[in-house]
């Protein structure tokens, strides 16, 4: 056996949406990365839908000539986070590397692992973003917000993640309180870390993209918001009751209230105090409910192809030694 072979599974994910020449030059490359580094691995191509008709070409020769691609085709067009989430949650491997085919390059794959097996169960990477000024000076108002709504990824964080086996069945046994694939990971419970890199291709964020993301994390990946709302409304049937009070005070002590003033704030005090409370029981009980209801898979698989060709076929998967000489710190088990 081959000792220069590390023997972790390696699932390596990557969303498609478009299929260049350059993108099918850049898949062999990793392939051949990976065979050099590790005795098994797999790449999960996950597309939306209608790439597999408008590539159809380019993907047959893809799984022809290229061993252990996995395509799996989803049934609708769905975001990153999904077709990412999507990919995880179909692969085997011992660490589960998320891969933006256009702008993280080749070599995080194995530093990732290796960084990852040392006793990090998340890994997140950071590159340096070409944001917008709008976007640069949003970021610094709304991150007190994030905070707030349970954000804590890295400034700078990228779709990249290097995630080990556990972190990976924590995400998606556990119940979810979030739909942001990102969150959930970052929710696990596991220790995470940052890897920083220089992309090969410069993302640019804008203040739009970037206030509709914010959105999105505080009001649909957090109850924090709605308990906020709550709290307001018990503010507001408290405000509404010590206005009551305040004007049967004025009704009582002054002669010179105007008439019909002390019964007209009373009935508004008092609707409003009933309205008050009823918006933060029902706020209340929403948080239950979504506390417990379970979540609903975003994305649903019309088929998977295979790659044609075998990583090697003589290969009989028994190891020679009574242990893997590889250290893995992060896999589930009593024998590390």
């Amino acid at each position: 056996m081959n000792k220069d072979k590390s023997l972790f599974f390696i699932s390596v994910v990557i969303p498609i949406e478009e299929l260049e020449n350059s993108d099918r030059k850049k898949l062999i490359k990793i392939q051949k990365e990976l065979d050099q580094n590790y005795w098994d691995y797999e790449i999960l191509l996950v597309a939306r839908q209608g790439v597999y008709k408008k590539h159809l070409k380019e993907i047959n020769l893809l799984l022809d000539q290229v061993p252990s691609i996995r395509f799996i085709q989803l049934s609708t067009g769905l975001s990153r986070e999904a077709m990412l989430e999507c990919g995880a949650e179909n692969s085997i491997g011992d660490f589960v590397v998320l891969f933006d085919l256009v702008s993280d390059p080749i070599a995080t794959i194995r530093v990732g692992v290796e960084e990852c097996a040392k006793g990090t169960d998340i890994l997140i990477g950071t590159s340096d973003y070409d944001n917008s000024v709008s976007y640069s000076l949003g970021r610094r108002l709304v991150t007190s917000l994030l905070r707030w709504s349970d954000y804590y990824l890295p400034k700078d964080a990228t779709d990249f993640r290097v995630l080990s086996r556990r972190a990976i069945n924590a995400t998606f046994s556990l119940s979810n309180q979030t739909q942001d694939f990102f969150m959930r990971i970052q929710n696990s419970g596991f220790e995470w870390k940052v890897l920083n890199y220089a992309s090969t291709h410069k993302k640019r964020k804008s203040f739009y993209q970037g206030v509709r993301k914010t959105l999105d994390l505080m009001v649909f990946n957090s109850l924090n918001p709605l308990k906020a709302i709550s709290l307001l409304g018990l503010f507001g049937s408290l405000t509404a009751f010590f206005v009551s009070l305040y004007s049967l005070a004025l009704q009582l002590f002054k002669n010179d209230v105007v008439e019909g003033w002390t019964s007209t704030v009373l009935l508004i005090s008092f609707f409003f105090l009933l309205q008050f409370l009823m918006l933060s029981f029902i706020s209340q009980y929403i948080t239950r409910l979504l506390r417990d209801i379970n979540r609903k898979s975003d994305y649903a698989v019309v088929f998977e192809k295979n790659s044609k060709v075998m990583v090697n076929r003589d290969r009989i998967n028994v190891l020679e030694e009574e242990e893997s000489p590889d250290k893995n710190f992060v896999q589930t088990g009593r024998n590390k």
